[in-house]
C-alpha cells in the first residue's frame, strides 16, 4: 500500500540483508501522505505481531480503522 501512495516501498533498499536490518532496527519514516492512510499503514508495518493491526480480531479489526 505505501508503495502505491509514495511510489516505493518503506525501508527499500536494493542491498536486501541492508534492507532487512532496516526493517528490523529502523523506526517507520513516513512523510506527506494523509493521516488517515498514515494510520493503516502504521498499524499494519508495527513490529510487534502482537500489537500489529489486525492481529486480535483479523480483517473486522482492518476494516473498522
Amino acid at each position: 500500500m505505501y508503495e502505491l501512495i509514495t511510489g516505493l516501498p518503506p525501508y527499500y533498499n536494493s542491498d536486501q540483508f541492508k534492507m532487512q536490518q532496516d526493517i528490523i532496527s529502523k523506526t517507520l519514516n513516513i512523510q506527506s501522505i494523509p493521516q488517515d492512510c498514515l494510520s493503516l499503514i502504521q498499524g499494519l508495518l508495527e513490529k510487534d505481531p502482537n500489537k500489529r493491526l489486525g492481529a486480535k480480531y483479523g480483517i473486522a479489526e482492518i476494516k473498522s480503522n
